[in-house]
């Protein structure tokens, strides 16, 4: 991923905390990829996830570096918002690249897998009652398994870009912030609350 210094997050547990909120990523491998869920084990270092076994991707992933991108929230930044005129627009945002050598999770931790999944899905809908894999019949749950592949990506190269007006002047900076919070949604707060956390983080 190209990260001008300025942008580059070295944080390592800021980048883990955005995979786990935006854990719904892209995987690469190969010429091909996949939109899927992940579930990340801090403990272990890795990532893990599951493919239908008719998608091939699967068998370009196992055995091999493969990539993966999280990308969090993002907003369109207007020159008009900066003290000066004269300048072109741009775009803040948070992205992840995690880059391992994926491998092919054994049938025996599947279900292990699937259940870790939706309690981490299932624990982002409280307060209603948390569904899991008991609802279904056990038979049910074999033969889904068997249309799926599992696979763990250990956390081999991990890269955080944080494009948030670093390049700027701190009076640019504010006025980003200002304009941010006044479009509002969920993106643009997103990205405004980002940029006063490192701002904060500079100052101290």
């Amino acid at each position: 991923m190209y990260t001008p210094d300025h942008f580059r997050e070295d944080d390592g547990d800021a980048a883990l905390d955005l995979i786990e909120r935006y854990r719904f990523g892209l995987l690469v491998a190969g010429g091909d990829a996949v939109h899927i869920p992940f579930v990340l084990d801090r403990g272990q270092q890795v990532l893990r996830c599951h493919v239908a076994r008719d998608n091939p991707v699967w068998q370009d992933a196992i055995g091999q570096e493969v990539l993966a991108v999280f990308s969090g929230p993002h907003a369109y930044i207007s020159p008009d918002w900066y003290e000066k005129a004269g300048d072109v627009p741009t775009w803040n945002y948070l992205a992840v690249h995690v880059r391992g050598k994926a491998r092919q999770l054994p049938e025996a931790a599947l279900e292990g897998h699937l259940r870790a999944l939706i309690a981490q899905e299932e624990a982002h809908l409280a307060p209603k009652p948390v569904w899991d894999l008991g609802a279904v019949d056990a038979v049910k749950v074999t033969s889904m398994q068997q249309h799926i592949v599992g696979m763990e990506i250990p956390l081999g190269r991990v890269e955080a870009k944080w494009k948030l007006s670093q390049n700027r002047t701190a009076i640019d900076r504010r006025k980003v912030i200002g304009a941010l919070r006044a479009r509002g949604g969920e993106d643009n707060t997103a990205i405004a609350d980002a940029m006063e956390q490192k701002e904060k983080e500079v100052r101290s």
